[in-house]
This record gives structure tokens, sequence and C-alpha cells, in this order.
């Protein structure tokens, strides 16, 4: 099963490109224009796409976030920054592969780690890999990049994003916080 990949309505071009751009470098199914009204509908259209999970774009008038989602949970809402389309980069990729994907050791602990049980879980898929998606950690940031393999090494061929995380729930779209940012921020 593949995730969903769908954007809010008044997404912005940069957010629909990038999302075509992961649609061709993720095996996963599309959504466009997706009314926000009520970001509890996603499961049911995950659930009518035949699809393990969702990757929601959803953006307001200060800021753009990306939900990760799971049909069982949990839900991860990630701040997006700093975002290069695939368009500036030189490499590519071979259509209907997968791609490695690579944690450095700090998503290994606290909530990072629901964060790389979720992206394993909706991006991991039997196809012949030719590409890496790797995530780093630095500055309480999730630096994402995605490389071609070229030659015994590896060429950048895009989307690049930074992603800092928000939220995680418990369930899909609802349940138990198990992190939330804004909170941790008030105690310092």
């Amino acid at each position: 099963m593949k995730p969903l990949i769908l954007y809010s309505k008044r997404a912005p071009q940069v957010i629909r490109i990038m999302c075509t751009d992961l649609n061709k470098l993720i095996c996963s199914e599309m959504e466009t224009n997706f009314d926000e009204s009520s970001i509890y509908e996603i499961k049911e259209l995950v659930e009518l796409n035949e699809c393990k999970g969702c990757i929601y774009f959803e953006t307001t008038k200060r800021a753009a976030f990306v939900w990760l989602s799971s049909l069982e949970g949990p839900t991860i809402k990630l701040r997006l920054m700093n975002v290069k389309l695939m368009k500036f980069f030189l490499g590519n990729a071979l259509k209907d592969c997968a791609a490695e994907l690579i944690f450095t050791k700090d998503f290994d602990e606290n909530e990072l780690s629901h964060f790389r049980s979720l992206v394993v879980s909706l991006l991991k898929s039997d196809k012949p890999k030719d590409r890496v998606i790797s995530f780093f950690y630095h500055e309480n940031t999730i630096i994402m990049r995605i490389y071609s393999l070229k030659d015994g090494g590896l060429e950048e061929i895009g989307p690049r994003m930074d992603l800092v995380l928000e939220k995680v729930l418990e369930g899909t779209f609802n349940g138990k916080t198990l992190f939330n940012k804004s909170l941790i921020e008030d105690k310092n």
C-alpha cells in the first residue's frame, strides 16, 4: 500500500510543485485541492484511496505545515521551512523505484523515534532502490535531503526541506498528545 499525498486548496504554487515532485519520487497516490475545513476527513480519504497513511501539506496565512499520519496512528505535525524544488537540482532518478531511508542516531530517541517509525512505515517499499532519502537532526530541525545513486556516489536531486517537529498525536489526527513543542517552550 502507498501513502496519500495531499495539500489544502489554498496551498501556494511552491507547495503544489513540491507535492508533485514528491509524488514522482516515492510510490504514492496524490489528491489535489483538499478542502481543509475538517482535517479529520483525511482519514476517510486515505481509506477510500486504499492507502496506508498520508502526507498532508497544510498552509495558513503565517506558516506551512506537514502532517504525517498512518491509519493506526501516530500523527506528527511539522513546520515546513526552507523548501527547494527539484527543478533547482541537476540529477534525476529512475521511475518506479524506491528509496533507501537513512536517519542519524538522533532519531533513535524521544519524540524523534515516533518520526522515524512513521516515515519508515509510510515510505518503505519492496521495489528496487536507486535513491536515498536522508534525515539529519541539527539545532531542533529535521533536515531532509534526497539523493540519487550515481557512479558509486550520491548526487542531490531534491526536493529539499527543513522541518521542525511541532506535535505528536497518538491516533490518526486525534488522540493523546505525546509531544507538543509549544508546551515545552512555555516551560522554558
